[in-house]
């Protein structure tokens, strides 16, 4: 059976108590159309040049990236990214380039481990040296220069000298260039930035126990329903998601998820991964599955998400909508009574279609993960 792949872009928006992350799960609905995939952005590997950082030392993670705009003004190629981690009082060299030959084409971008062979029509040399770190800022001293060789191989150079300041969110735009009116290239735009995150060997978190609070709810016609799991882990570590299945009766009520008979069921699972910060914030990694099931029938899509969040702040994820579409299982054998809108009984088989069964509800996964062994108070579990 195909599948729809559903792209929606993340919004942030607060209600008291609770931080709201509308989905960007990039699911993969199980749906009667075609599905598209997209990969992630090359990621290249640069040589790190000077002395890295070491689980002795503070330091920080330098990341250069390179973003390209095509001419109708979508993304190009994406975002091509490189990290090196430097120790405090150590420099690093990083290297960018785009065109090739005599084409100043800007979708011809790359990271490179340095320059040999290479005949680019834009050189950007980035010499950087990490000043000083703490958990909520990076000292940089920076100097970049560009370089662009025309026909004749004589170069013109800019660059800048300067101290940056940057904290963990931030990222400083080095340099942008425009593509020639009269080139041919895609990418009518190439940009080039740079973040710096600390990396603090004070304070250890990598054994850093988390406690994890889950909640799947759903609200909706139907009423309300919610299954709860409380779990541990080290920082870093992965924890399975092992909710309980939510079913309703093809008249639309709620069931047990040991229901044997005839039921539309929605089955969320995938895994969570949190990591604590130098700053004490949370990075959280999630990676959720969505399944129905009707008879028969079975169908599973899935996504990721990444997002950072405070101990103790409750997030609430919302999955998008269900497909459209409908999936049809056989009529089981003396099957009575009424059924609820979106279920349709044709001669010996019976049809669900999941987006108006489950119309004018959510489904939410709520987290808290915290630093210690409290447990927060929650819905309880599946009613």
């Amino acid at each position: 059976m195909a599948r729809q792949q559903e792209r929606r872009e993340p919004r942030c928006c607060v209600r008291p108590g609770v931080a709201v992350l509308v989905a960007a799960l990039l699911l993969m609905w199980a749906a009667s159309a075609a599905m598209s995939k997209g990969g992630p952005p090359d990621r290249p590997s640069v040589k790190d040049a000077g002395k890295p950082a070491t689980a002795a030392s503070d330091g920080a993670r330098l990341r250069l990236q390179i973003l390209q705009t095509q001419r109708t003004g979508a993304t190009g190629r994406g975002e091509l990214t490189t990290e090196r981690t430097v120790a405090v009082g150590d420099s690093t060299r990083l290297y960018a380039i785009a065109g090739r030959d005599n084409d100043a084409d800007l979708c011809a971008a790359a990271l490179p481990r340095d320059l040999a062979a290479r005949q680019p029509v834009y050189t950007w040399q980035i010499d950087a040296t990490v000043v000083a770190v703490s958990a909520a800022k990076t000292t940089l001293d920076l100097h970049w220069t560009r370089s662009r060789r025309d026909e004749t191989g004589e170069h013109e150079q800019i660059g800048e000298v300067s101290r940056l300041v940057l904290t963990p969110s931030d990222f400083r735009l080095l340099d942008y260039v425009r593509a020639p009116s009269d080139s041919s290239s895609a990418c009518s735009s190439l940009a080039l930035t740079i973040q710096a995150e600390p990396r603090l060997a004070t304070g250890n978190t990598a054994t850093q126990p988390l406690t994890f609070d889950l909640w799947l709810a759903y609200s909706g016609k139907t009423g309300e329903r919610s299954a709860r799991q409380r779990a541990e882990a080290k920082s870093g570590d992965s924890v399975p998601l092992t909710f309980r299945l939510l079913k309703w009766s093809p008249a639309g009520v709620p069931v047990s998820s040991d229901y044997e008979d005839l039921a539309l069921g929605v089955d969320i699972g995938g895994s969570v991964r949190a990591t604590l910060r130098p700053d004490g914030l949370i990075d959280v990694s999630l990676d959720v599955t969505r399944g129905f099931e009707w008879g028969h029938w079975k169908s599973r899509g899935g996504g990721h998400q990444d997002l950072r969040c405070a101990a103790g702040e409750a997030v609430e994820v919302i999955l998008p909508d269900p497909p459209a579409g409908e999936a049809t299982t056989p009529l089981p054998a003396g099957f009575k009574g009424s059924t609820a809108e979106g279920v349709t009984v044709r001669g010996d088989n019976v049809a669900v279609a999941p987006a108006r069964f489950l119309s004018g509800g959510r489904v939410s996964l709520f987290m808290i993960v915290n630093r210690d062994s409290r447990i927060n108070p929650g819905p309880a579990t599946q009613r």
